[in-house]
This record gives structure tokens, sequence and C-alpha cells, in this order.
């Protein structure tokens, strides 16, 4: 049986007075902005040193506080109300090293200052945090679309119900002249479930800007730990999904958290606002990039750990020559002071002819010494291909899928895959893998 999942739904062109069909409901018109082009986020406040971010790694909700004047930091699981880390770090190849206690990792960070941050909050065994800071109730007046990828809990967060590849949504939001009152409109995908169009709130308190869409409203991202928030909405009603967190940084970054009453099943989505006209994709292929690595533990199918799942820094840069290709990997021994890997190969394919920055055909390339990929091709599965490298090692490329803005002029990179290169027991093979790259 393929575990490559189709996409369930066809984009729609957003442009001035152009119906959009929704999940569930009639085509509307949808106004992108007066001027009847695409719009970009309003114009971001100055950086400063000291910053209060938050965000999620699909399960949880976080704080992050960093002060770049004095080196300090703070993290806080807020969802399980932990005991917050505290201490100060130092700068080393673009990450910041957050130290260790008695021998093991207190954690990395990569900050954009006051534009978003992405946090390992421990050892290689913690899940990815990304995170923004919102801090205000920024007013969006015109119609803003978001792509954005299913932020599968990792590596430590159980089994998962879809494949990541070809799995992405989309949502349309503005607000009104205040920012007070948001509306959500033609949410659709195939990670959502539930009405297209809904309300949510915004207000600022303690200097966090918080949005509230509360119970009973749609979900962002079926894909996810502990069950399935569909399965559970499905058996309970769409009033057990608690959302506790929409959060869209002063730069488009966009996220959002939501959970089963009850139940520690959890799921996040991970996006940015579409860019204003079609990037280019040789010179997003020229950049170069930092960011983390994160693959989960569970399978597919089963509810028994079976990879050792892990969240890692990682380096990209480009290829020669170069085109839609960048490569790069992991730093050994988990310490970024050493020369990061090169067997991993991102190439972005073909960007969607309707959404700008949406790459629904790339794929990745990974060394596979178990030939994991010819078993897989072998029962069945499709859109695997298996090669060879330049020093004669055997590789299998697999479908993912990207999601690439371009705040202030420097590429973001969310992408979401099915590593199907990853080592398991018995013939289980594959776990799902995201990487987020930031343009240095």
């Amino acid at each position: 049986m393929s575990r490559v999942i189709t996409s369930a739904f066809t984009l729609a062109v957003l442009v001035l007075s152009i119906g959009i069909a929704g999940c569930g409901s009639s085509s509307q018109s949808v106004i992108v902005n007066p001027s009847e082009t695409l719009a970009s986020m309003p114009t971001p406040s100055t950086p400063t040193a000291a910053n209060t971010y938050i965000g999620t790694d699909s399960l949880n909700v976080w704080s992050l506080n960093l002060d770049d004047t004095a080196s300090s930091y703070s993290y806080t699981n807020t969802t399980s109300s932990s005991t917050p880390v505290t201490g100060t770090f130092t700068k080393s190849n673009g990450f910041l090293n957050l130290g260790e206690s008695s021998g093991t990792s207190l954690g990395y960070a990569l900050e954009v200052q006051s534009r978003m941050a992405l946090l390992r909050p421990g050892d290689a065994t913690a899940g990815l945090v990304l995170s923004v800071p919102q801090t205000t109730c920024y007013p969006i007046p015109y119609r803003l679309l978001f792509d954005y990828i299913a932020m599968e809990a990792a590596p430590n967060g159980g089994t998962f119900l879809i494949d990541g590849s070809n799995s992405y949504a989309s949502v349309v939001l503005n607000t009104d002249s205040t920012g007070a009152a948001w509306q959500f409109q033609n949410l659709q995908g195939n990670l959502v479930y539930g009405p297209n169009a809904f309300t949510g709130t915004c207000a600022v308190a303690n200097g966090q800007a918080t949005v509230n869409i509360g119970e009973g409203q749609s979900l962002f991202n079926v894909a996810n730990n502990g069950g399935g928030l569909l399965s559970v909405s499905l058996g309970n009603g769409t009033s057990s999904v608690t959302t506790k967190l929409v959060a869209i940084g002063p730069s488009g970054v966009f996220l959002t958290q939501q959970n089963i009453t009850g139940s520690s099943g959890g799921a996040g989505a991970a996006g940015v606002a579409e860019p204003t006209s079609a990037l280019t994709t040789t010179s997003i292929a020229a950049g170069s990039y930092l960011g983390f690595l994160t693959q989960a533990t569970g399978d597919l199918y089963g509810s028994t750990y079976r990879n050792p799942g892990f969240t890692s820094p990682v380096s990209f840069g480009p290829t020669t020559p170069s085109g839609a290709t960048i490569i790069g990997g992991v730093f050994p021994d988990d310490d970024v002071t050493e020369t990061p890997n090169s067997d991993t190969t991102i190439t972005l394919g073909k960007q969607s002819s309707t959404y700008n920055g949406l790459y629904p055909n790339a794929t990745v390339t990974m060394l596979d010494p178990n030939q994991n990929c010819t078993t897989e091709i072998d029962g069945g599965v499709t859109g695997l291909t298996v090669g060879v490298n330049a020093d004669g090692y055997i590789t299998c490329t697999y479908p993912a899928v990207a999601v690439v803005g371009n705040p202030e002029g420097k590429y973001v990179i969310f992408l979401d895959t099915f590593n199907y290169t990853a080592n398991s027991v018995s013939t289980q093979i594959g776990a799902p893998m995201q990487i987020y790259l930031f343009q240095q």
C-alpha cells in the first residue's frame, strides 16, 4: 500500500473577485486588497535586543525570552507549567548555544531578532519549537493568504496518521482596522477539517497579544500524534478541540497549535504569508541556510516507537551547478562548531502556478544504506527513486512539500516529508520529518 497521499484539494487563484471554494461551503468572493494586488504584512517595527517569543512544538505551547545584550535566555513549557530553564548563551556559527547542565545540552536556538526563533529546548531528544513575537494586535485590513505545512510532533511525539508528503493547506486572514477582530476564510487543504470560515479576537495582556478563536472551530492540521485530532473530533464533535495558539510574527511567519480537551493529543501548523510575487527558484537555491531537522520516533501506522527520533541543527547551501537544489546536513556529534554533513539534498522542483512560494512537488535525497527505498518500491510504494551518488553509495529520493517565504528579503523554508531512509525494526520503515531553514 502506498504511503504517498495525493493532495485532496485544488488550489484556486487568489485575485480580486474570483471565488474560492471552501471546505463544505459555497464559493465566495475574496478581495485581496483595494489595489487588486497581493499584499504583504504591515511594515514591522525595528528589531530590539530583548524579545519574548511564543511558539509550539506541535504538542505544547512554549515561551522563549532572548536578550542579545546580556546574552541571557529563558524558556518555559507553558502547557505543562514547567519550571523555566534559564542561563546565558554563546554564539557559535550562527546558532545560540544554550549551554549544558550536568553534561546534558540545554539546547540550541536560531534567532531572527524580533521576527522569529527556532528553539530546541534540551538535547537531541527534544522537539523543535517554532516561535514568533506577537506583542501587538496589528491590523491586516486586506485579505492575506498563508500557506502552511503540518508541524508534526517530534522527535518523541508518538504515532502519526498521514504521510508528510503532499500535506499542506492554506488560510486567508484579515482583521478590522484595529487588529482586534479577525476573520479566517477559505481554510482548505488535505490537512484541514471543519468550517472554512470562522472569526477570532485579539487582545493584549502583559505585553503579549493573544488570538482567541474559541472552542468548536476548525482544525488547521489533523496530522498529529496520539490518535489524531480528526478521529477524536469526529467521535466527540469539534467542541472537543481547543485552540491554544494562533500567532503571526511581524514578518509573516504563521503558526498554530490545537489540543483535544482532556487528551494529550495535539497538532501544530507552520507557514508563512504568501509572497507578493512568484519567487525565483534559482535565487532560493543560491542562498546559504541554517536551521533544524526534526524526525519523529513513531512509525506511520503502528503505535510502537520504532525509530530513534531526534532534532539536530543543520546547514544547507547551493550546489554546483546551481538550479533548484540545495545540499547540506546535520552537524556531527550535535556540535555546531564541526563541519556539517553534506549528505542531504533538497530539490524544490516547480513552484505552484497558483500560490507564490508553494513547492508541492519537492523531493529529498538521502543516503540509504539499508536499501529501504528498494524494499518499499518492491512493496508497491510510488514516488520513490533509487540512485547512486558520486561516491558510489546508494541513495533514496522521496516526495516532500515546501512552503517558502521571503520576509524582509530573506528566504524561509518549511519542508515536510516522510523519510523512507530511516532505519527501523522488522518491516516497518521510515518516519515523518521536517526541515526548517532561514537564509543567512
